[in-house]
C-alpha cells in the first residue's frame, strides 16, 4: 500500500507539474484569468496566450520533487527562483483548489469564516492556540500546519488547505472509522449545501459545455455531476474517464501517450532514481485545437488536454497509458485559467 501511495504521489506530482497549482494570488501570462471563455475574441486571445506559453516556456522546464511530505517545487523558466517557482502537490488538491477558489470568486465562500461554519461533522476542526482556524488560515498553512518556502513565506493555496483537511490527525467518533479526506469532502459538501441554486447552475454550465459542445448526447453521458455533489462526494472517476476518453482519443491504445511524447518537444529530468519526461504538443481534434502536455515517469504516465475553444481541461494519470488511476476535470469558464500558465504564486 505504501509503495502504491508513493507511486501515486509521484505521478500526481508529475501531473501537477503539467497543470500548475491553483491558488488565490496568481500572475498569468496574457489577459485576466477570470473572463468568459466562450466568445470568439476570448477564444482567439486564449489561443494566442497558449501559443506564446508554448513558444516561450515549452522546452525550458526544470523540476524538483522531494520525498515524503517535504515541499515539492516546479519552475518554469531557465532557473528556479522566487518568481518562477510553484509549489505542487496532488491532483486532488489542484482539482479541489479550482472549485474552492471559484467559490470565493463568486462569493459563495468566505475564507475568513471559521472552518466549522462550513463543516458540520463530528470529526472536529483544527485549532491554533485555543482558537478555531479560519478557512484562510488553513489555506495559509499557519500554526505549523504546513511548510513555508525558502523566503519564509507561507503558501496561500486552497490545494494545501485541502491537504490539511485531508491529512490532519482528526479523531473519529468511537466505533467509526475516519476516512482520509473526510474533512475536505465535508467542506465542499457544506459549501454546496449552502449554495444549492448556484451549484445547480454550475452543473448546468458543465452539462452545456461538456455534453453539448463535445457531442456526447448519445454517449450515455446524460449528466455530469461537476466536481462535487450535494451528498458530499467528489466527482466519479467513471464520469471523468468518459470525458478523458473523448479528448483526442488519448486512451484508445497503449501507445497513445508514448507516441505523444515521442512526437513532441520533450525534455527529461532525473534525480538519479526516477526519470521524468515532459512534452508539449498541439493537435487538431474534430476541428478543435487541443494542447497536450504529457509527463512520463519510470512508473507511469500523465497528461493534460487543454481545449480553450471548448473551455475544458482534463488531466489523467495512469500506471500504464490505459490504466487510469486518477482523473481531474476543470471548466475554464470563471475558473482560474489557463491551467499551467501561472508564473508564480505569492
Amino acid at each position: 500500500m505504501r509503495m502504491k501511495r508513493s507511486l501515486g504521489a509521484l505521478l500526481l506530482c508529475a501531473c501537477l507539474l503539467l497543470t500548475g497549482c491553483a491558488g488565490v494570488t496568481l500572475n498569468f501570462t496574457g489577459a485576466s484569468p477570470f473572463r468568459n471563455i466562450r466568445d470568439g475574441a476570448t477564444i482567439s486571445a486564449v489561443d494566442d496566450d497558449v501559443d506564446y506559453f508554448f513558444e516561450a516556456n515549452g522546452a525550458r522546464v526544470s523540476a524538483g520533487v522531494m520525498r515524503g511530505k517535504e515541499t515539492r517545487f516546479v519552475s518554469r523558466g531557465d532557473d528556479m527562483n522566487e518568481h518562477t517557482r510553484l509549489p505542487i502537490g496532488r491532483v486532488t488538491e489542484m482539482f479541489t483548489g479550482l472549485l474552492v477558489s471559484n467559490f470565493e470568486v463568486n462569493r459563495w465562500l468566505t475564507p475568513d469564516k471559521n472552518v466549522s461554519d462550513w463543516i458540520r461533522t463530528p470529526c472536529g476542526v483544527p485549532q491554533n492556540d485555543g482558537h478555531e482556524l479560519t478557512v484562510r488560515e488553513l489555506a495559509c498553512n499557519v500554526a505549523g500546519l504546513g511548510d513555508v518556502d525558502d523566503l519564509g513565506r507561507g503558501y496561500f493555496t486552497y490545494g494545501m488547505m485541502y491537504d490539511q483537511l485531508a491529512d490532519a490527525p482528526f479523531s473519529a467518533p468511537a466505533g467509526e472509522e475516519h476516512h482520509e479526506s473526510d474533512m475536505g469532502y465535508a467542506l465542499l459538501s457544506e459549501c454546496l449545501r449552502q449554495s444549492y441554486n448556484m451549484y445547480a447552475n454550475y452543473v448546468n454550465l458543465v452539462s452545456n459545455q461538456v455534453i453539448g459542445k463535445m457531442d456526447l448526447q448519445n454517449s450515455g453521458f446524460s449528466r455530469f455531476d461537476a466536481l462535487a455533489s450535494c451528498d458530499g462526494y467528489i466527482s466519479t472517476a467513471y464520469d471523468l474517464m468518459k470525458v478523458a476518453g473523448y479528448c483526442g482519443g488519448m486512451l484508445e491504445n497503449d501507445k497513445a501517450l508514448t507516441d505523444t511524447v515521442q512526437g513532441a518537444l520533450a525534455e527529461q529530468w532525473t534525480d538519479g532514481e526516477t526519470t521524468l519526461t515532459l512534452a508539449f504538443d498541439v493537435r487538431d481534434w474534430d476541428g478543435h485545437k487541443v494542447y497536450f502536455k504529457t509527463a512520463q515517469t519510470d512508473g507511469g504516465d500523465a497528461f493534460l488536454a487543454f481545449m480553450p475553444d471548448l473551455g475544458v481541461a482534463v488531466t489523467c494519470l495512469a500506471d500504464s497509458p490505459c490504466g487510469i488511476t486518477s482523473l481531474g476535470f476543470a471548466l475554464l469558464d470563471d475558473i482560474a485559467y489557463p491551467l499551467g500558465m501561472a508564473t508564480h504564486i505569492e
